[in-house]
């Protein structure tokens, strides 16, 4: 389970400085926890009357105290976790793949339809085991190198940024109907490498206790699991209407993140001992086990609740449009020939636009 969010980082998820998968992890707690639930409510009500206050004189700094925190507290160690453990469920080694080395690109996306009753098993289930109980200190040592981050203040720093990173940076075209959006923040991520190496005893004490079916093998003990998070662009436009009213989209470009696991590691038997705990619900299982590109497969999870989906073509590529029929939010992902992951996000932009936006990403 996830620990309370602090107000940076709560703010940051406001003002969609977050990546799409950390924006996962806090709405999903935002559900569950009461507390988080006000803070959010009132940070977001302080936004509101800051932006009305602002915007006399056509300020352009949106966002409430939005400046204050342009470089979100990152979630770093829960967001590695969590993308190690769904790479691992959904991601199994094929004997195609070098006995030596095994790594994973991210190429495709498919969806996995949740439900609130889904969340709430699984939530249950590990609230009675007790979250102070699970700290991932217990269960391996996590080592991350991170190259740090540079704030964007204008597109111009583009080519400086691409020549320096050797990261080919792709942005939607602001031209014609979209000439009147601009810049409000936005930052380049560097790459970080996320190092794991497992203690299978504390691990497998903790799948008993949650009635996993299997345990994992003794030979995966003090095995080392690698993820590099690539390069990655976080931009936030906005366009400000005679009215005062604004209109804004977030764009988020990364190359897919890898993962190397150890020699010999069969990944299928991992994704059985976890799929093996009896509170994962059998639609969920059968979905997992539907995915047939596993290796090259991102699973996007989909409150089926209140959300529905849309299969969007993307310059040839394949896409997925979600939104939310409660918020209004809407996120286009797709991917590229090249493995680079996009997302075009907002709340307040129509599905064309949006799709529109996509298209002119070359």
């Amino acid at each position: 389970m996830m620990k309370c969010i602090d107000e940076g980082e709560l703010q940051a998820y406001i003002d969609n400085q977050v990546t799409f998968f950390e924006k996962i992890l806090i709405k999903l707690h935002l559900l569950f926890c009461k507390n988080c639930s006000e803070r959010y409510k009132e940070i977001k009500n302080l936004n509101l009357f800051m932006e009305a206050k602002m915007s006399f004189g056509n300020n352009k700094e949106i966002g409430g105290i939005n400046n204050m925190n342009k470089f979100r507290k990152p979630i770093a160690a829960t967001v590695a976790s969590i993308l190690v453990l769904v790479i691992l469920i959904f991601t199994p080694a094929g004997k195609a793949l070098s006995d030596a080395l095994n790594i994973f690109r991210v190429s495709n996306i498919s969806t996995i339809n949740l439900t609130n009753n889904d969340i709430n098993t699984i939530v249950n289930k590990i609230n009675e085991v007790g979250e102070k109980n699970i700290d991932l200190k217990q269960y391996g040592k996590i080592e991350v190198e991170n190259e740090g981050n540079q704030e964007i203040q204008s597109l111009s720093q583009m080519a400086t940024l691409e020549a320096e990173n050797n990261f080919k940076v792709k942005i939607p075209n602001l031209e014609g109907k979209y000439n009147d959006f601009y810049l409000t923040s936005g930052y380049f991520e560097k790459s970080k490498k996320l190092t794991f190496t497992l203690n299978v005893d504390t691990v497998n004490d903790l799948l008993s206790t949650l009635g996993a079916g299997k345990l994992l093998p003794q030979e995966l003990n003090n095995k080392t699991f690698k993820v590099k998070l690539n390069n990655s662009i976080y931009l936030n436009f906005t366009k400000t209407n005679s009215d005062n009213s604004q209109i804004y989209f977030s764009y988020m470009q990364v190359k897919s993140p890898e993962l190397t696991l150890p020699e010999n590691v069969d990944a299928n038997e991992i994704k059985d001992v976890l799929l093996s705990l009896p509170f994962i619900p059998e639609n969920i299982k059968t979905q997992i086990n539907a995915i047939k590109d596993y290796k090259h497969t991102l699973p996007i999870p989909v409150l089926k609740d209140t959300q529905t989906t849309q299969e969007v073509n993307v310059n040839g590529q394949n896409g997925i449009l979600i939104e939310d029929n409660k918020t209004s939010d809407k996120v286009l992902i797709w991917v590229d020939s090249d493995n680079n992951i996009y997302t075009i996000n907002s709340s307040n932009l129509s599905k064309e636009d949006i799709i529109n936006l996509a298209y002119s990403v070359k």
